[in-house]
């Protein structure tokens, strides 16, 4: 199993958290870490989850988190992008 990080871009509205963890339950994928920010304007927020898994499991959860109604952008992140606070 290798890490992964990726950046979930979703419009901030109720219940979008639970619909995007829920997809990691479904693929039995645990989450490790996970952040999230909010913009100044409210309507968008930015999510970032790290996470262990096999590169099959992680290319079909980001196909299913695009196709996510509330889901604007998905970026995987190499591990020199992601900052660790």
């Amino acid at each position: 199993m290798n890490r992964y990080y990726i950046d979930v871009t979703v419009h901030n509205r109720v219940g979008v958290l639970n619909r995007i963890t829920a997809m990691f339950s479904r693929l039995q994928i645990n989450i490790s870490s996970l952040t999230l920010t909010g913009a100044d304007c409210g309507e968008v927020a930015k999510m970032n989850f790290g996470f262990n898994c096999d590169e099959n499991k992680k290319t079909l959860l980001v196909n299913r988190l695009e196709k996510l109604y509330d889901v604007s952008y998905v970026e995987e992140l190499d591990n020199q992008d992601v900052l660790f606070v």
